[in-house]
């Protein structure tokens, strides 16, 4: 691209910098709502594991036989060990 003037080369960086800056607010917009988004989903997966261990605590206390209490425990101590990893 050929310019004749300064005032050219000028107004040409202007409107790039108009356009590059009209962009920025959908940008971070959208990276704002996908943080968000993110947030929401994590949130939840902890709150479905802190009910899966309460389900466990719960099998547990209630059941007076020690054997049946540790085949009820072992699934859910595996899954919570197999979701930290």
């Amino acid at each position: 691209m050929k310019f004749c003037t300064m005032k050219d080369v000028f107004d040409h960086v202007a409107k790039k910098q108009r356009l590059s800056s009209s962009k920025s607010p959908e940008v971070i917009d959208q990276i704002t709502w996908e943080f968000n988004e993110a947030l929401v989903k994590i949130h939840s997966f902890s709150c479905w594991q802190r009910s899966l261990l309460d389900l466990g605590d719960c099998f547990i206390s209630e059941t007076s036989n020690a054997e049946l209490t540790t085949t009820l425990s072992v699934p859910f101590f595996e899954r919570i060990k197999c979701m930290k990893q």
